[in-house]
């Protein structure tokens, strides 16, 4: 193996592997599969570069259009939600399954994860493969134990289902309004008046989001912090 790890050791400690996967990729034409991977690639640049200290091993395109990467477990409750959203907003129209493994790294720790190995790799395989078979979206959550598994997929799966309902401009307003922008902030940067905005965050229920996302940030964080309390 290729040392180039950020530390030179094993580690029996427990992180968290994410494998996402672009749904039906090679169904597309060859010229959108073409701009959807020069997507994949930008948004992948800019996971690494705003996510970085929570990484140890940056997002890669692993196989095809699949890209994985490790974090660590404590920044598992603020990252994971931030990240299938980003995802999610820079491939808008672009389906991406995700498979998130939590458990121990039998190899080195290193900068990409196609160098490494163990039950927290093996868990997000399962979990990217249970997606593809059962057609889940929003994220599917293994190794986090069985009882955090079940709550934090049953809230993953709710999310999903809740913004995919989402119009284009509702959609548009959630993600000012996510990023702190205050209704009339988000009001000027989409030409619209504060009273419209209002009107598309209610249709949207953004305020029952927002507590349901804010409730999988805590599910997340706790799960993750048992679990290495227990490693």
């Amino acid at each position: 193996m290729t040392k180039r790890g950020l530390h030179s050791k094993k580690s029996a400690a427990t992180h968290i592997v994410i494998i996402g996967d672009i749904v039906a990729s090679r169904r597309l034409k060859t010229s959108t599969r073409r701009s959807v991977q020069q997507h994949l690639l930008a948004a992948l640049k800019n996971l690494n570069r705003s996510m970085s200290e929570g990484l140890l091993a940056e997002f890669t395109i692993t196989l095809g259009d699949e890209f994985e990467g490790v974090l660590r477990p404590e920044v598992a409750g603020t990252i994971i939600p931030d990240l299938l959203w980003t995802m999610e907003k820079e491939l808008a129209g672009v389906p991406i399954r995700f498979g998130i493994g939590m458990g121990g790294i039998d190899t080195e720790i290193v900068r990409s994860p196609l160098e490494m190995d163990g039950p927290a790799f093996h868990a997000a395989r399962t979990a990217i493969d249970a997606a593809a078979a059962e057609e889940k979206m929003g994220g599917v959550f293994m190794g986090f134990g069985c009882e955090n598994d079940l709550i934090l997929n049953g809230m993953a799966r709710l999310l999903y289902y809740h913004r995919n309902e989402w119009s284009p401009q509702q959609r548009r307003v959630a993600n000012l309004l996510r990023e702190g922008k205050r209704k009339h902030e988000a009001a000027d940067i989409l030409n619209l008046t504060r009273q419209a905005v209002s009107a598309y965050a209610r249709a949207a229920d953004w305020a029952g989001y927002a507590e349901g996302e804010a409730a999988w940030h805590m599910a997340l964080a706790v799960a993750a912090n048992r679990m290495v309390a227990a490693a």
